[in-house]
Protein backbone atom coordinates (compact mmCIF):
# COMPACT_ATOMS: atom_id res chain seq x y z
CA UNK A 1 0.00 0.00 0.00
CA UNK A 2 1.43 3.37 -0.96
CA UNK A 3 0.92 5.28 2.58
CA UNK A 4 1.96 1.82 4.38
CA UNK A 5 5.24 4.16 5.63
CA UNK A 6 3.19 6.35 7.59
CA UNK A 7 1.61 3.06 9.57
CA UNK A 8 4.87 3.79 12.50
CA UNK A 9 3.27 6.72 13.83
CA UNK A 10 -0.25 7.15 12.83
CA UNK A 11 -3.36 4.63 13.12
CA UNK A 12 -4.46 2.09 10.88
CA UNK A 13 -7.47 3.68 10.34
CA UNK A 14 -6.31 7.18 9.26
CA UNK A 15 -3.69 5.46 7.07
CA UNK A 16 -6.45 3.57 5.54
CA UNK A 17 -8.79 6.37 5.08
CA UNK A 18 -5.80 8.04 2.89
CA UNK A 19 -5.46 5.52 0.55
CA UNK A 20 -9.25 4.99 0.17
CA UNK A 21 -9.07 8.89 -0.62
CA UNK A 22 -5.94 8.33 -2.92
CA UNK A 23 -7.92 7.60 -6.12
CA UNK A 24 -10.31 10.57 -5.80
CA UNK A 25 -9.65 13.32 -8.41
CA UNK A 26 -8.23 16.33 -6.59
CA UNK A 27 -9.66 19.54 -5.77
CA UNK A 28 -8.36 22.99 -6.74
CA UNK A 29 -9.01 26.29 -5.28
CA UNK A 30 -8.89 30.30 -6.42
CA UNK A 31 -8.26 33.16 -4.24
CA UNK A 32 -9.54 35.98 -5.79
CA UNK A 33 -8.84 39.60 -5.24
CA UNK A 34 -12.09 41.36 -3.63
CA UNK A 35 -10.66 44.86 -4.51
CA UNK A 36 -11.51 43.57 -8.45
CA UNK A 37 -14.64 41.13 -8.58
CA UNK A 38 -16.91 40.16 -5.80
CA UNK A 39 -17.98 36.51 -4.93
CA UNK A 40 -21.14 36.96 -6.06
CA UNK A 41 -19.85 37.97 -9.43
CA UNK A 42 -17.58 34.55 -9.63
CA UNK A 43 -20.14 32.12 -8.52
CA UNK A 44 -22.15 33.77 -11.25
CA UNK A 45 -19.74 32.72 -13.87
CA UNK A 46 -18.87 29.39 -12.31
CA UNK A 47 -21.85 27.84 -10.80
CA UNK A 48 -20.41 24.69 -9.17
CA UNK A 49 -17.66 26.66 -7.12
CA UNK A 50 -17.89 26.40 -3.34
CA UNK A 51 -17.20 28.25 -0.52
CA UNK A 52 -13.54 27.53 1.43
CA UNK A 53 -14.43 26.73 4.94
CA UNK A 54 -11.87 29.26 5.88
CA UNK A 55 -11.10 32.19 3.72
CA UNK A 56 -13.60 34.39 2.61
CA UNK A 57 -11.84 35.40 -1.08
CA UNK A 58 -11.39 31.94 -1.81
CA UNK A 59 -13.87 29.38 -3.67
CA UNK A 60 -13.53 25.32 -4.23
CA UNK A 61 -13.78 23.70 -7.57
CA UNK A 62 -14.46 20.12 -6.06
CA UNK A 63 -14.55 18.11 -9.05
CA UNK A 64 -12.41 19.92 -11.37
CA UNK A 65 -15.53 21.17 -13.29
CA UNK A 66 -13.43 24.33 -14.92
CA UNK A 67 -10.42 25.21 -16.92
CA UNK A 68 -9.64 27.93 -14.55
CA UNK A 69 -6.22 28.88 -15.90
CA UNK A 70 -7.43 29.26 -19.25
CA UNK A 71 -9.70 32.08 -19.05
CA UNK A 72 -10.39 35.73 -19.07
CA UNK A 73 -10.39 36.55 -15.93
CA UNK A 74 -7.33 34.55 -14.83
CA UNK A 75 -5.00 35.98 -17.35
CA UNK A 76 -5.75 39.81 -16.14
CA UNK A 77 -5.28 38.79 -12.61
CA UNK A 78 -9.12 38.14 -10.87
CA UNK A 79 -7.84 35.16 -9.24
CA UNK A 80 -5.08 32.92 -8.64
CA UNK A 81 -5.36 29.32 -8.46
CA UNK A 82 -3.99 27.75 -5.42
CA UNK A 83 -4.88 24.34 -3.39
CA UNK A 84 -7.26 24.97 -0.62
CA UNK A 85 -5.23 23.54 1.66
CA UNK A 86 -2.20 25.93 0.57
CA UNK A 87 -4.51 29.05 1.64
CA UNK A 88 -4.98 27.84 4.82
CA UNK A 89 -1.36 28.65 5.49
CA UNK A 90 -1.44 32.71 4.87
CA UNK A 91 -4.84 32.35 6.53
CA UNK A 92 -3.12 30.94 10.05
CA UNK A 93 -0.37 33.06 9.91
CA UNK A 94 -2.79 36.22 11.20
CA UNK A 95 -0.92 38.33 9.56
CA UNK A 96 -1.83 42.30 10.55
CA UNK A 97 -1.23 46.03 8.47
CA UNK A 98 1.89 46.91 8.15
CA UNK A 99 3.97 43.35 9.32
CA UNK A 100 7.00 42.77 7.39
CA UNK A 101 7.15 39.11 6.14
CA UNK A 102 9.03 36.32 4.72
CA UNK A 103 8.63 33.71 2.60
CA UNK A 104 11.58 31.59 2.67
CA UNK A 105 11.02 29.17 0.13
CA UNK A 106 8.02 31.00 -2.21
CA UNK A 107 8.57 29.93 -5.84
CA UNK A 108 6.25 30.64 -7.67
CA UNK A 109 4.54 32.75 -5.52
CA UNK A 110 1.41 31.32 -4.52
CA UNK A 111 1.06 31.51 -0.18
CA UNK A 112 2.59 34.87 -0.69
CA UNK A 113 0.04 35.94 -3.37
CA UNK A 114 -2.70 34.95 -1.25
CA UNK A 115 -1.35 36.50 1.64
CA UNK A 116 -1.44 39.63 0.06
CA UNK A 117 -4.74 39.32 -1.47
CA UNK A 118 -6.05 38.46 2.36
CA UNK A 119 -4.16 41.41 3.50
CA UNK A 120 -2.88 43.62 0.77
CA UNK A 121 -1.48 46.00 3.72
CA UNK A 122 1.66 43.90 4.43
CA UNK A 123 4.68 44.20 2.97
CA UNK A 124 6.16 40.73 2.29
CA UNK A 125 10.08 39.62 0.96
CA UNK A 126 9.23 36.21 -1.34
CA UNK A 127 12.71 34.70 -1.32
CA UNK A 128 13.91 30.90 -3.19
CA UNK A 129 16.57 29.76 -4.00
CA UNK A 130 16.39 29.41 -7.99
CA UNK A 131 16.04 32.17 -10.21
CA UNK A 132 14.21 30.50 -12.71
CA UNK A 133 11.51 29.82 -10.55
CA UNK A 134 11.67 33.55 -8.83
CA UNK A 135 10.92 35.04 -12.66
CA UNK A 136 7.91 32.54 -12.54
CA UNK A 137 6.96 34.56 -9.27
CA UNK A 138 7.55 38.05 -10.91
CA UNK A 139 5.27 37.16 -13.57
CA UNK A 140 2.88 35.88 -11.38
CA UNK A 141 2.45 39.17 -8.96
CA UNK A 142 2.75 40.79 -12.27
CA UNK A 143 -0.48 39.06 -13.56
CA UNK A 144 -2.13 39.88 -10.02
CA UNK A 145 -1.53 43.20 -9.97
CA UNK A 146 0.61 43.26 -6.34
CA UNK A 147 2.47 45.97 -4.76
CA UNK A 148 4.29 45.32 -1.69
CA UNK A 149 6.50 42.87 -2.66
CA UNK A 150 10.22 42.20 -3.12
CA UNK A 151 11.02 39.30 -4.75
CA UNK A 152 14.70 37.71 -3.87
CA UNK A 153 17.13 35.02 -4.57
CA UNK A 154 19.26 33.43 -2.04
CA UNK A 155 20.46 30.28 -0.24
CA UNK A 156 19.16 31.66 3.43
CA UNK A 157 20.95 28.99 4.96
CA UNK A 158 24.06 30.84 3.70
CA UNK A 159 23.66 33.98 4.62
CA UNK A 160 24.60 36.33 7.49
CA UNK A 161 22.50 38.17 10.06
CA UNK A 162 23.32 40.42 12.07
CA UNK A 163 19.50 40.92 13.86
CA UNK A 164 16.23 39.37 13.28
CA UNK A 165 14.15 41.75 11.28
CA UNK A 166 10.76 39.84 10.18
CA UNK A 167 7.36 40.43 12.10
CA UNK A 168 6.04 36.71 10.53
CA UNK A 169 7.86 33.94 8.67
CA UNK A 170 6.22 31.51 6.46
CA UNK A 171 8.50 28.41 6.08
CA UNK A 172 6.81 26.52 3.45
CA UNK A 173 9.72 23.59 2.99
CA UNK A 174 10.97 21.25 0.53
CA UNK A 175 9.52 18.10 1.41
CA UNK A 176 8.85 14.69 -0.05
CA UNK A 177 5.32 15.41 -0.98
CA UNK A 178 3.37 12.78 -0.05
CA UNK A 179 0.77 14.68 0.47
CA UNK A 180 0.15 15.68 -3.30
CA UNK A 181 0.35 11.90 -4.45
CA UNK A 182 -3.45 12.15 -5.25
CA UNK A 183 -3.13 15.69 -7.04
CA UNK A 184 0.60 14.74 -8.88
CA UNK A 185 1.21 11.13 -9.88
CA UNK A 186 4.89 11.85 -10.69
CA UNK A 187 5.30 12.70 -6.79
CA UNK A 188 4.37 9.25 -5.73
CA UNK A 189 6.37 7.72 -8.92
CA UNK A 190 9.64 9.61 -7.12
CA UNK A 191 8.81 8.86 -3.90
CA UNK A 192 11.12 6.62 -1.50
CA UNK A 193 12.02 6.93 2.23
CA UNK A 194 15.61 7.60 1.14
CA UNK A 195 14.56 11.09 -1.09
CA UNK A 196 12.65 11.46 2.13
CA UNK A 197 15.34 11.52 4.72
CA UNK A 198 17.67 13.01 2.76
CA UNK A 199 15.74 16.44 2.81
CA UNK A 200 15.65 16.32 6.51
CA UNK A 201 18.65 18.29 7.11
CA UNK A 202 17.45 21.17 4.64
CA UNK A 203 14.68 21.71 6.65
CA UNK A 204 16.50 21.38 9.87
CA UNK A 205 19.11 24.17 8.62
CA UNK A 206 15.49 26.33 7.36
CA UNK A 207 13.70 26.39 10.65
CA UNK A 208 17.24 27.41 12.51
CA UNK A 209 17.63 30.40 9.88
CA UNK A 210 14.11 31.19 10.33
CA UNK A 211 14.66 31.12 13.72
CA UNK A 212 17.69 33.43 13.33
CA UNK A 213 15.21 36.22 11.24
CA UNK A 214 12.45 36.27 13.39
CA UNK A 215 11.79 39.06 15.98
CA UNK A 216 11.01 38.13 19.69
CA UNK A 217 6.88 38.30 19.60
CA UNK A 218 7.11 37.22 15.97
CA UNK A 219 5.80 34.08 14.59
CA UNK A 220 6.44 31.77 12.16
CA UNK A 221 4.31 29.15 10.07
CA UNK A 222 6.06 25.98 9.30
CA UNK A 223 4.49 23.92 6.49
CA UNK A 224 4.94 20.81 4.54
CA UNK A 225 3.10 19.03 1.52
CA UNK A 226 4.03 15.94 3.22
CA UNK A 227 2.36 13.42 5.56
CA UNK A 228 5.31 12.18 7.64
CA UNK A 229 5.91 12.37 11.06
CA UNK A 230 9.80 12.56 10.33
CA UNK A 231 9.44 15.45 8.29
CA UNK A 232 6.90 17.48 9.99
CA UNK A 233 6.67 16.50 14.30
CA UNK A 234 9.96 15.12 13.81
CA UNK A 235 11.47 18.43 13.00
CA UNK A 236 9.39 21.12 15.39
CA UNK A 237 9.46 19.07 18.30
CA UNK A 238 13.20 18.98 18.36
CA UNK A 239 13.00 22.40 17.24
CA UNK A 240 11.08 23.42 19.96
CA UNK A 241 13.72 21.65 22.29
CA UNK A 242 16.78 23.39 21.38
CA UNK A 243 14.56 26.61 21.43
CA UNK A 244 12.85 27.33 24.97
CA UNK A 245 11.78 30.56 24.01
CA UNK A 246 9.52 29.34 20.52
CA UNK A 247 5.87 27.81 21.59
CA UNK A 248 3.86 26.03 19.54
CA UNK A 249 0.02 27.77 18.79
CA UNK A 250 -2.85 26.13 18.83
CA UNK A 251 -4.67 27.59 15.89
CA UNK A 252 -7.42 25.25 15.00
CA UNK A 253 -9.81 22.13 16.70
CA UNK A 254 -12.06 21.98 14.53
CA UNK A 255 -13.01 18.60 12.57
CA UNK A 256 -11.16 19.45 9.51
CA UNK A 257 -8.12 18.46 10.83
CA UNK A 258 -5.82 15.45 12.33
CA UNK A 259 -3.65 16.41 15.65
CA UNK A 260 -0.75 14.04 16.35
CA UNK A 261 -0.61 13.62 20.44
CA UNK A 262 3.19 14.12 20.19
CA UNK A 263 2.17 17.46 19.18
CA UNK A 264 -1.28 18.49 19.43
CA UNK A 265 -0.77 21.81 17.80
CA UNK A 266 -0.14 20.63 14.46
CA UNK A 267 -2.57 20.69 11.60
CA UNK A 268 -2.62 17.25 9.05
CA UNK A 269 -4.92 18.42 6.20
CA UNK A 270 -6.06 14.81 5.02
CA UNK A 271 -7.88 14.14 1.55
CA UNK A 272 -10.99 12.64 4.00
CA UNK A 273 -10.97 15.27 6.24
CA UNK A 274 -10.94 18.75 4.31
CA UNK A 275 -11.82 19.32 0.98
CA UNK A 276 -7.93 20.08 -0.46
CA UNK A 277 -4.94 17.90 -0.96
CA UNK A 278 -2.09 16.86 1.64
CA UNK A 279 -0.51 19.70 3.93
CA UNK A 280 1.27 20.08 7.53
CA UNK A 281 0.56 23.04 9.41
CA UNK A 282 1.89 24.21 13.26
CA UNK A 283 2.29 28.38 13.58
CA UNK A 284 5.10 28.45 16.41
CA UNK A 285 5.79 31.93 18.21
CA UNK A 286 8.98 33.28 20.02
CA UNK A 287 9.09 35.23 23.19
CA UNK A 288 9.16 38.88 23.65
CA UNK A 289 6.82 42.09 22.65
CA UNK A 290 6.95 42.61 18.53
CA UNK A 291 6.71 46.24 17.92
CA UNK A 292 4.43 47.73 15.55
CA UNK A 293 5.32 48.19 12.33
CA UNK A 294 4.69 51.78 10.91
CA UNK A 295 3.51 52.03 7.89
CA UNK A 296 6.01 52.61 4.83
CA UNK A 297 5.93 55.45 2.46
CA UNK A 298 6.29 54.30 -0.88
CA UNK A 299 9.97 55.56 -2.62
CA UNK A 300 10.55 56.03 -6.15
CA UNK A 301 14.11 54.55 -6.55
CA UNK A 302 16.35 54.95 -9.52
CA UNK A 303 17.95 51.51 -10.15
CA UNK A 304 20.80 51.48 -13.45
CA UNK A 305 18.29 51.77 -15.89
CA UNK A 306 15.13 50.72 -14.25
CA UNK A 307 12.77 52.88 -11.55
CA UNK A 308 10.61 51.30 -9.13
CA UNK A 309 8.00 52.07 -6.67
CA UNK A 310 9.73 50.37 -3.70
CA UNK A 311 10.13 51.25 0.25
CA UNK A 312 12.95 51.43 2.65
CA UNK A 313 12.52 48.10 4.77
CA UNK A 314 12.98 46.65 0.81
CA UNK A 315 15.71 48.68 -0.26
CA UNK A 316 17.57 47.48 3.01
CA UNK A 317 17.31 44.01 1.61
CA UNK A 318 19.96 44.64 -0.82
CA UNK A 319 22.53 44.96 2.43
CA UNK A 320 22.27 41.35 2.74
CA UNK A 321 20.16 39.73 0.00
CA UNK A 322 20.01 39.49 -3.84
CA UNK A 323 17.41 41.54 -5.20
CA UNK A 324 15.40 40.95 -8.01
CA UNK A 325 12.50 43.15 -7.88
CA UNK A 326 12.47 45.90 -4.79
CA UNK A 327 8.92 46.24 -5.69
CA UNK A 328 6.70 47.81 -8.67
CA UNK A 329 8.64 48.04 -11.63
CA UNK A 330 7.80 50.93 -12.89
CA UNK A 331 10.11 52.09 -16.05
CA UNK A 332 12.84 51.06 -17.99
CA UNK A 333 15.60 52.75 -20.33
CA UNK A 334 15.66 51.10 -23.53
CA UNK A 335 17.56 52.92 -26.74
CA UNK A 336 17.91 56.01 -23.97
CA UNK A 337 13.98 55.94 -23.74
CA UNK A 338 12.00 55.74 -20.72
CA UNK A 339 9.45 53.74 -21.41
CA UNK A 340 6.51 52.29 -18.68
CA UNK A 341 6.38 48.83 -17.66
CA UNK A 342 3.60 46.01 -17.57
CA UNK A 343 4.09 45.80 -14.06
CA UNK A 344 3.29 49.52 -13.43
CA UNK A 345 -0.17 49.62 -15.31
CA UNK A 346 -1.38 46.47 -13.52
CA UNK A 347 -0.47 47.73 -10.00
CA UNK A 348 -0.88 51.51 -9.94
CA UNK A 349 -3.69 53.82 -10.23
CA UNK A 350 -1.64 56.62 -11.31
CA UNK A 351 -2.54 56.38 -15.10
CA UNK A 352 -5.75 57.13 -16.78
CA UNK A 353 -7.85 54.11 -17.37
CA UNK A 354 -9.84 52.76 -20.61
CA UNK A 355 -13.10 50.08 -20.36
CA UNK A 356 -12.91 48.06 -22.80
CA UNK A 357 -15.33 44.70 -23.81
CA UNK A 358 -14.47 41.29 -23.89
CA UNK A 359 -13.66 40.65 -27.18
CA UNK A 360 -11.62 43.70 -27.04
CA UNK A 361 -9.54 42.52 -23.81
CA UNK A 362 -9.16 39.21 -25.67
CA UNK A 363 -7.79 40.78 -28.61
CA UNK A 364 -5.82 42.88 -26.76
CA UNK A 365 -3.77 40.05 -25.25
CA UNK A 366 -3.59 38.07 -28.74
CA UNK A 367 -1.66 40.85 -29.86
CA UNK A 368 -3.98 43.07 -31.64
CA UNK A 369 -3.82 46.99 -31.33
CA UNK A 370 -7.96 47.80 -30.88
CA UNK A 371 -9.83 50.57 -31.53
CA UNK A 372 -11.28 52.69 -28.30
CA UNK A 373 -14.05 55.17 -27.73
CA UNK A 374 -11.47 57.35 -25.85
CA UNK A 375 -10.45 61.46 -25.66
CA UNK A 376 -7.79 59.96 -23.76
CA UNK A 377 -4.01 60.22 -25.52
CA UNK A 378 -0.84 58.68 -24.60
CA UNK A 379 -0.33 55.99 -22.03
CA UNK A 380 -3.29 54.46 -20.32
CA UNK A 381 -4.64 50.77 -18.67
CA UNK A 382 -6.55 48.72 -20.48
CA UNK A 383 -9.78 47.59 -18.52
CA UNK A 384 -12.17 45.02 -18.00
CA UNK A 385 -14.81 44.97 -15.51
CA UNK A 386 -12.47 47.40 -14.01
CA UNK A 387 -9.99 45.08 -13.83
CA UNK A 388 -6.16 46.46 -15.24
CA UNK A 389 -5.15 44.36 -18.17
CA UNK A 390 -2.29 45.80 -19.52
CA UNK A 391 -0.59 49.14 -20.87
CA UNK A 392 -1.33 51.05 -24.17
CA UNK A 393 -0.56 53.84 -25.82
CA UNK A 394 -3.62 55.31 -27.49
CA UNK A 395 -3.61 57.44 -30.60
CA UNK A 396 -6.35 58.78 -32.09
CA UNK A 397 -8.88 56.05 -30.41
CA UNK A 398 -6.24 53.41 -31.45
CA UNK A 399 -4.62 51.22 -28.80
CA UNK A 400 -1.37 50.15 -29.72
CA UNK A 401 -0.70 47.01 -28.42
CA UNK A 402 1.99 47.10 -25.35
CA UNK A 403 0.74 43.43 -24.02
CA UNK A 404 4.41 42.16 -23.03
CA UNK A 405 5.17 39.78 -25.79
CA UNK A 406 6.27 36.39 -23.90
CA UNK A 407 2.50 36.72 -22.59
CA UNK A 408 0.65 37.10 -26.04
CA UNK A 409 -2.07 34.57 -26.08
CA UNK A 410 -5.26 33.24 -27.69
CA UNK A 411 -8.02 33.27 -25.02
CA UNK A 412 -11.13 31.39 -26.19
Amino acid sequence: MVYDFLKEHFPNDIVLKLEENLSNSPTRAIIFDENKISKETLKKIFPLLVDHPFVKNALIDLHQNYALGKTLLHEIGAYYILDASAILVPYFLNAKENDFILDMCAAPGGKSIALNLINPKTNIVLNDISKTRQIETIKNIERMGLFNTCVTIDDLSTLKFNKPIFDKIILDAPCSGSGMFRKEKKMLEDFNIEKMHSLLPIQEKLLEKAYDLLKPGGELIYSTCSYSYEENEGQIIPFLKRHEDMHALNIDNSPYFYHHKDLIEGLHVYYHLFPGEGHFIVKLKKDGMCETSKQLNIIEQLDGDHIFLTNEKFLSMKKVFHVLRPGVLKASKVSKTWKLEHHYAKASEQLDRIEIEEKQAKDYIYGLNIKVDSKIEGYATLTYLNIPIGLSKINTNIAKNLYPKGLRKKIN
